[in-house]
């Protein structure tokens, strides 16, 4: 095409391979991205990308989709070193990147996800290697799931998880009182770090282990055995001691002195907290978002997003997926709340253009 360049790296991925390029000296790298359709033409590709520059490079990277894929499997992600040793908090096995190195996500961090692709790209996959990298490293006690499904096939061999808070949803109604119920929770639990003196979940469960009752009660009758060895038996003469009340019983001066104080009872109100020992992460996930947008379009989107709000600090995370990330799926209440996304293949340019 006219255009002076000399040969870089290759790297060759499972799906794609990318060839670098160093353009001559004077050489505008928008005349290289220019001509995406003819070099895909000239080299009969089904689909190719062009990186103009590469981040972190001064090349240009031509990604060709490989002719013959190869499959990524969860055991291969789980046996890897990245997996093995990663520190992530919730860690998710996502696959392996351009260059074939695994990639693994911290949903802790992310705090919420989206993930966007039609019928048939992925979408129900990527759903179930998440949820498997959560059963892989978590046990019922530490991890809930609750699992919304308005397509009802999806994620019903789920149902004999013990993770499962509740059976997974699958009529629209329930939704919402299966969302308020994660809404209540919230709130509950953050009354408890307030409580505590915490800020959020990390620092409620590594706090130093409260005493138990038994202990408590063995410490008060140690320190009451120790104060009666100390000042011995207490001892008051008939001349000291105070008059009798009146309505007083008939009881003599010592025993009326060594009468042990009646317990105050102070009321304490109906909905006490109860505070355990451990929290649980509870990880919500919802399948097609556009069809629960349709039934109960309000109601949905107003728990949605108080729960993307505000729910990081309690351990409470949602993966949201949908085919179709319109702004009347993913309006502009929910979207600045989730700020991690995965495109598959969507519909229309234009919905990539919304999920970086």
């Amino acid at each position: 095409f006219g255009i002076q360049a000399s040969p870089g790296d290759i790297t060759k991925g499972p799906t794609i391979t990318r060839y670098e390029l160093y353009p001559a000296k004077g050489v505008r790298v928008d005349r290289i991205t220019s001509l995406e359709r003819d070099i895909a033409r000239a080299t009969r590709a089904e689909r190719i990308n062009i990186l103009a520059p590469i981040p972190g490079k001064d090349t240009v990277g031509i990604e060709i989709a490989n002719a013959k894929k190869v499959k990524v499997t969860l055991r291969e992600l789980f046996e890897s070193d990245a997996w093995v040793n990663s520190k992530a908090r919730l860690p998710l096995a996502l696959g392996k990147d351009v260059y074939g190195n695994v990639i693994i996500a911290d949903l802790a961090s992310m705090p919420h996800g989206l993930v966007a692709g039609t019928t048939g790209s992925g979408k129900s996959v990527c759903i179930n290697a998440i949820i498997a990298s959560l059963l892989f490293r978590f046990t019922p006690e530490e991890l809930r799931f609750i699992m919304i499904d308005p397509k009802v096939v999806e994620m019903q061999h789920y149902n004999t998880l013990p993770h499962l808070v509740t059976p997974v949803v699958t009529e629209p109604k329930k939704v919402l009182l299966a969302l308020r119920w994660v809404i209540d929770e919230m709130e509950m639990r953050y009354r408890i770090f307030a409580k505590c003196g915490v800020r959020n979940i990390a620092g409620f469960n590594s706090r130093p282990k409260p005493k138990s009752q038994a202990e408590l009660d063995a410490e008060a009758e140690a320190e009451a055995l120790t104060e009666e060895e100390d000042d011995g038996p207490l001892e008051v003469s008939a001349n000291e001691a105070a008059p009798p009340h009146p309505d007083a019983p008939d009881m003599d001066v010592e025993e009326a002195v060594n009468e042990p104080m009646p317990k105050i009872k102070v009321p304490r109100d109906a909905d006490e907290l109860i505070i355990p020992e451990h929290m649980p992460y509870i990880v919500v996930i919802i399948d097609e978002l556009a069809d629960l947008m349709q039934t109960a379009p309000a109601d949905v989107e107003s728990a949605i997003a108080r729960i993307t709000q505000m729910a990081r600090a309690a351990g409470i995370h949602m993966i949201v997926a949908t085919p179709t990330p319109r702004a009347d799926v993913v309006n502009a209440i929910i979207k600045p709340h989730v700020p991690s996304r995965i495109a598959l293949t969507v519909a229309v340019k234009l919905y990539s253009l919304d999920i970086p």
